[in-house]
């Protein structure tokens, strides 16, 4: 609705209307012509003009055709390089020679594996002549995979080298682990960033790292056990994403001990509070036969006041390494859609 208040004038209103419709087509007209002139000179010269909207559109696209090609290339060539390290020949003269044991055979795939894994998400399988696989090194599902042949006195081996680009997440999460001095917190901290077992003296206070699982980057708290230091558990200055609670499921004379400190000094802490808990059963190798009856007391026992928050149990053997590669997939499962602060 418009309001007249004054008589109105036609002549005025005709020139101004003129004035504007006539500046805004000029400058219309003008970029036109600018646009038109930049292109003609443009193909004189043999060049091409592309305009901001086709600029858009010309961008490769990450996933294209074209990249998919030059990325597999790449790995072929990385899996072809590995075959010819130091590891593979190892591995040849183990197969061409009768009456070797297994566990030399996983040394050297492990020793492969920590080589080449440092760059590329890495897995290594090895086939028996029946099909059935007897070694596993590495749990991602390979970008890119080749399988060779070995031939042996008793039948064909199939070595498959799969690759992946590394995974890196960007965000960097706080593990504090907890439990009892010789319950071997450290000696697992050990295992996950070194791949391999050190013998280790008990930690006295605290010992902050950061360093990469899996690429999962990781600031590990490592406080010590012993009783009385047990009471700088109630306070730790970083607020962590994932506790782990550490039990040497082999000493039956100390497991109450741990038991009772994890339900009434981390369990009880309002400062851990909705902390997922990763309770981590240690020196599995130490059970006879890996006896299942001890780890599925202390679940039970577990259950009695760990009903009301996330956990999960895991048990390993740091010295080993067995069970390591489950611990990392609880530790990443129980960090995934963790809100980092």
């Amino acid at each position: 609705m418009i309001l007249l208040i004054e008589p109105i004038n036609v002549e005025k209103i005709r020139k101004i209307a003129i004035f504007i419709i006539t500046k805004s087509e000029i400058n219309i007209m003008f970029n036109l012509l600018k646009q038109v002139l930049q292109r003609k000179n443009a193909e004189k010269k043999g060049h091409v003009v592309i305009t901001p909207e086709k600029k858009e559109d010309s961008t490769p696209k990450k996933n294209s055709e074209k990249e998919s090609k030059i990325s597999s290339n790449s790995y072929e060539e990385l899996v072809n390089k590995i075959m010819e390290t130091d590891e593979i020949t190892q591995i040849q003269h183990y197969f061409s020679s009768p009456h070797q044991e297994f566990e030399k055979l996983e040394k050297l795939v492990n020793n492969l594996y920590k080589k080449h894994s440092e760059k590329h998400d890495l897995v290594l399988r090895i086939y028996r002549w029946d099909g059935n696989l007897i070694i596993q090194k590495g749990k991602v599902v390979p970008t890119f995979s080749k399988s060779f042949t070995f031939e042996t006195p008793t039948g064909e081996y199939n070595l498959e080298i799969g690759v992946s680009p590394k995974t890196q997440s960007k965000e960097k999460y706080r593990l504090l682990w907890l439990g009892l001095d010789y319950a071997g917190k450290t000696s697992i901290i050990n295992r996950l960033q070194y791949n391999e077992f050190k013998s280790q003296t008990r930690t006295i206070g605290q010992d902050i790292e950061d360093f990469i699982v899996d690429g999962i980057r990781i600031t590990s708290i490592d406080l010590g056990g012993q009783k009385a230091l047990r009471k700088y558990w109630d306070n730790v200055p970083i607020r962590p994403q994932l506790l782990l609670y550490v039990i040497d499921i082999a000493d039956q004379a100390r497991l109450e001990e741990s038991l009772s400190e994890l339900k009434n000094r981390v369990i009880s802490n309002p400062n851990y509070k909705d902390i997922p808990l990763l309770v981590v059963l240690n020196k599995i190798d130490l059970l006879e036969n890996q006896d299942l009856a001890e780890i599925t007391a202390v679940n039970l026992r577990l259950g009695e006041f760990l009903d009301l928050r996330t956990w999960r149990v895991q048990a390993v053997s740091a010295k080993t390494g067995d069970n390591i590669d489950d611990l990392i997939y609880s530790m990443a499962d129980m960090l995934k859609g963790f809100e980092i602060t």
